[in-house]
């Protein structure tokens, strides 16, 4: 409650992945008019705010939030008033999220496997003459043109796209743009009978993939949150020195997987470098994917459970580190172009698996009941 006696309005806040992307939101909220006080729970991705009297009483207070977290490079939308940031009241909108995600990976699944198939066996099937591909390839473009205004990847391009216009680059900002790329070449291709340049089934294996890979982080981080807010709630986001340098490199992996994918991009068409140009789209591609900082956010999202110890920081410091590498290796093996662009999908999901596994694995035996009755952090 604020001092007036008005509830703080809560918001679900879609697209953050890291320390970097909380501090983003929470200015943008203070920057609103009326805003005495906003907080962000990376965990359970929601915000608090506090107003006063009047901007509270405004029915369209909670829109101009909303609008603000957009303006910064994030989706929101505001939560109903019973919906505040606790146990009980957060299994339903873990229950929404989980439901969304699910939808997700069947609606991938569903234009995927005739892409892929068609992939497979529509060589088979076109006629002799030198158009004969273009039906199927004509097939191939308007399911993947479903696929990607689908819930499985409509939200992921537009958090990406919004990211970069507000210069404020999520987790999602290289995948988009990576999707898109492929896409417009494969069009490209299409149109023009040029088959290297027609990588369909690429953009339905990373759309596939990162959609099964989200719906397991959404299970995962359901767990870490309910573990968190069993005993109590998260600590106030406070940044320490790795994890201030670990989104640091966040922001670096955008700007460097941008740059090569240009640099790769122009060296292809000026037919500068060992690739043909068509080699070099596929490069870009997975760069772009491969880069993704997804992994290093989660990191430090969990870093957020619990009280500081030993081992905690131990845990902390290996999923950074495995996200680095899996983000270093995957870049370097895709810039030779030894890393298809689905592959490069496949490194990036399995790092955020490696990284959730990680941190529940700790969090289990991080909290214990205290014998008074309480719960709380006991040594381990």
């Amino acid at each position: 409650m604020t001092d007036s006696g008005l509830s703080p309005v809560s918001l679900r806040v879609v697209g953050m992945a890291g320390g970097a992307c909380a501090r983003r939101v929470q200015r943008a909220l203070c920057n609103v008019p009326g805003v005495r006080e906003a907080t962000v729970d990376l965990l359970s991705e929601t915000a608090r705010v506090s107003a006063g009297d009047d901007a509270a009483r405004d029915a369209t207070f909670a829109q101009s939030l909303a609008r603000a977290i957009r303006s910064a490079g994030y989706d929101a939308e505001p939560l109903p008033p019973a919906r505040d940031a606790d146990a009980e009241s957060l299994a339903a909108t873990f229950d929404e999220t989980l439901r969304r995600q699910r939808q997700a990976c069947l609606l991938a699944i569903g234009p995927a496997l005739p892409i892929l198939a068609l992939e497979l066996f529509g060589a088979r099937l076109q006629a002799a003459h030198v158009a004969g591909a273009l039906g199927w390839r004509i097939l191939q473009a308007a399911l993947t043109i479903m696929l990607l205004i689908s819930p499985a990847a409509g939200p992921m391009l537009v958090g990406g796209l919004r990211g970069l216009l507000h210069r404020a680059a999520n987790a999602d900002a290289l995948v988009a743009v990576g999707l898109l790329v492929g896409t417009v070449s494969s069009i490209a291709g299409t149109l023009t009978l040029r088959g290297e340049f027609i990588r369909f089934d690429a953009v339905a294996w990373i759309v596939t993939i990162t959609a099964v890979g989200r719906l397991f982080e959404a299970r995962a981080r359901e767990r870490l949150t309910r573990m968190a807010y069993a005993t109590r709630k998260p600590r106030s986001w406070e940044m320490g020195r790795g994890l201030r340098l670990s989104d640091r490199a966040a922001e670096l992996l955008v700007i460097v997987g941008v740059t090569l994918a240009i640099v790769l991009l122009v060296g292809g068409m000026l037919n500068v470098g060992v690739m043909n140009d068509a080699d070099a789209i596929g490069a870009a591609v997975a760069v772009l994917v491969a880069g993704s900082p997804r992994a290093l956010g989660l990191a430090s999202t969990v870093a957020t459970i619990g009280e500081p110890s030993e081992r905690s920081r131990q845990i902390l410091r290996q999923n950074l580190s495995v996200a680095y590498a899996c983000n270093v290796a995957a870049m370097s093996a895709a810039v030779i172009g030894r890393l298809p662009p689905a592959w490069a999908a496949a490194v990036s999901t399995c790092a955020t698996w490696i990284v959730l596994l990680n941190s529940l694995r700790v969090r289990k035996g991080s909290w214990v009941e205290d014998p008074g009755g309480g719960a709380g952090p006991q040594p381990l």
